[in-house]
């Protein structure tokens, strides 16, 4: 009997500097390994059904991403989820998995956010004046800031792209916990509110010295 689920996984440690492509391909080599009943797609050059909610940026960590597989035959939730985590490397764990109606929509058509988390090197500018920048970021109506593609530079009003900015520094470490569009509408990158911060801070900001998080991502309700 055919079946369909939709799963959540970890990717932690080195593993997250594997690219989205390369990520589609561990997992389809682990289902391949685990003898699992995947379901492939109908043509020329059939494919497992598999596939993920939104790709993760290089270097990003995940707590819960999200994916979907398709099965030729039902298969019990756990099972899934134990045959994968015996054959992902280290640095991925799938966990929580829901089994989908034949008529449900995708993940991937159904993000619209994500929950991401910043840790920051300690700076004492910083530091003094997140509180602040942050009140001040969630207080206006407009912010532009430059959007950069393979197109060009261009200027972009990422205000209503940040649903909501939270200090959650501790001790010595700075970080912050924030919310964004995500998703095939509106997408806002993480590192623009980063830099968007630092920016108003008089900071210098790069991308390689703040350890970003994905915490969990945002989906509408079927």
């Amino acid at each position: 009997m055919y079946s369909r689920w939709r799963f959540t996984f970890e990717k932690k440690g080195a593993v997250c500097f594997v690219s989205h492509l390369d990520m589609l391909k561990i997992f389809q080599k682990a289902i391949k390994r685990a003898n699992l009943p995947v379901a492939f797609s109908k043509g020329f050059n059939p494919h497992q059904l598999v596939g993920f909610a939104l790709p993760l940026p290089i270097g990003t960590e995940a707590e819960a991403e999200i994916a979907e597989i398709e099965f030729e035959e039902y298969l019990p939730g756990e099972e899934l989820i134990s045959a994968l985590n015996s054959q992902l490397p280290e640095g991925l764990r799938a966990f929580s998995a829901v089994m989908l109606s034949n008529d449900s929509k995708s993940a991937a058509s159904l993000v619209y956010g994500s929950v991401n988390q910043a840790v920051f090197p300690y700076d004492e500018g910083l530091n003094a004046g997140l509180d602040k920048v942050i009140a001040e970021i969630l207080s206006q109506d407009t912010i532009l800031a430059d959007k950069r593609s393979k197109a060009g530079t261009k200027k972009i009003d990422i205000r209503p792209l940040i649903f909501d900015i939270v200090n959650t520094s501790q001790g010595g470490a700075v970080s912050i916990r924030f919310a964004t569009a995500a998703g095939s509408e509106k997408s806002l990158r993480p590192e623009m509110v980063c830099a968007e911060i630092y920016k108003r801070l008089g900071l210098d900001y790069s991308f390689a010295s703040v350890r970003y998080t994905r915490k969990g991502l945002l989906i509408h309700e079927q």
